[in-house]
């Protein structure tokens, strides 16, 4: 039985894309273990024991509390480098370790864990380090973050014998810059498990109903996920103004979730008394099926910026596609899955009117919606459901454990 070691700094039992295709690998007959940090941001909560879940060892590693982006958070992600091994058994031997790139430091901590180990190194690429910090304003280009983040980004791709990417043009990036054979190189991306989507949305109906009882009559335009720069809310809040001075009154907009833009935005919307738009806060994830499944057109919204030439892997995406609901995208990207898969309308980025323009369309022609939500749950189904992203994963793990080179 073969032993894997994960190492994601924010892995969570019970939910989560290595949490679901650890589950998986182990069905399948493998021994997963997972080392995450003990602390959770998102609750401001410390995981002192070590537990398992599905099958699956959590090895939670000891780290500071941080809030926002500051220096403790820095701390936080180093401390989790340097401490992931002694957290381990000390007889635990992996037979593969997966680094995974919330943070580059995890790189580290999974390479000098392999060698230890004498196992094969996979480098997982989520984010690009640290063109996306670039690209969001966070660094300069040639600034001294950005040259050390690029050492330790080139070290992972050629320390590694094989490297993950979540976004399908990344290894135009990787292969351009590094001069990495593509052959090094597969893309898993984030995905949605259908069976559990559909369990929650059943489960959760009653409750869901009850939070969009008071808009029941309004043509129900929901977003849900995280509101933070990235995020484009600055969008939809535009389109819904834009609608609001059309005259059109049937329309309403629910934003689902947290971020260090929500008092902004609602501070906004109270100025200009823009009353079609509501922020609902954060909603346990288990209730966000039900909530899209009780809503008639989900929507996101992307920066312009030059990033996303390399594609999008948004976890908020897959769980609209498997909702079956028409979707309206704003953005430039890569791989535009809702105009690949038919399943609603893709708009300009930043294109508050045509946002408009694509709701009123969608709204006005029930069949084709319903059409759209349908190509959009077969997409989900046939291309981005856990178990069939976990059999890639598996077939890489062989390979790399039988020393094959693709």
């Amino acid at each position: 039985m073969p032993e894997i070691l994960i190492i994601n700094h924010y892995a969570n039992p019970g939910s989560g894309r290595h949490f679901q295709l650890a589950r998986e690998l182990v069905m399948r007959g493998y021994s997963v273990s997972i080392a995450a940090s003990s602390y959770l941001s998102k609750t401001n909560e410390q995981r002192s024991e070590n537990i398992s879940s599905n099958g699956i060892k959590f090895f939670f590693v000891p780290t500071r509390s941080y809030k926002g982006n500051g220096l403790r958070r820095i701390i936080n992600m180093v401390q989790f480098a340097v401490k992931v091994k002694g957290c381990l058994p000390r007889d635990y031997k992996p037979d593969l370790v997966i680094g995974s790139s919330v943070h580059p430091f995890a790189w580290l901590a999974a390479e000098k864990i392999a060698r230890k180990a004498k196992a094969p190194f996979i480098a997982e690429v989520r984010d690009l380090w640290p063109q996306t910090l670039i690209d969001m304003g966070a660094i300069a280009d040639k600034s001294i973050p950005a040259w050390f983040f690029r050492g330790l980004e080139k070290r992972a791709y050629v320390k590694s014998q094989h490297i993950i990417t979540l976004l399908p043009a990344a290894d135009a990036y990787i292969c351009g810059r590094y001069r990495i054979d593509k052959d090094k190189i597969t893309h898993i991306s984030n995905g949605i498990d259908i069976r559990e989507f559909d369990f929650l949305a059943q489960d959760n109906a009653s409750r869901a109903a009850e939070i969009l009882n008071p808009y029941k009559d309004k043509f129900l335009v929901v977003y849900a996920g995280a509101m933070g720069r990235a995020n484009q809310i600055d969008t939809i809040v535009e389109a819904a103004r834009e609608i609001a001075g059309a005259g059109e009154d049937r329309i309403c907009f629910l934003l689902f979730g947290q971020g260090t833009e929500v008092e902004r935005l609602k501070a906004e919307t109270d100025k200009i008394g823009l009353d079609n738009v509501h922020f609902m806060g954060q909603q346990p994830y288990s209730l966000i099926p039900a909530l899209l499944r009780g809503c008639n057109l989900n929507i996101v919204a992307m920066k312009n910026i030059d990033l996303y030439q390399y594609g999008i892997s948004l976890n908020k995406l897959y769980t609209y596609l498997a909702s079956g609901r028409p979707i309206v995208f704003s953005g430039k990207v890569a791989n535009d899955l809702v105009q690949d898969a038919r399943a609603g309308i893709s708009v300009a980025p930043e294109d508050s009117e045509a946002v408009a323009q694509a709701i009123m369309t969608v709204m006005a022609d029930k069949t084709k919606a319903e059409e759209m939500g349908r190509q959009g749950r077969r997409c989900a189904e046939e291309s981005y459901d856990i178990p069939y992203l976990a059999n890639k994963l598996d077939d890489l793990i062989r390979r790399c454990l039988s020393n094959e080179r693709y």
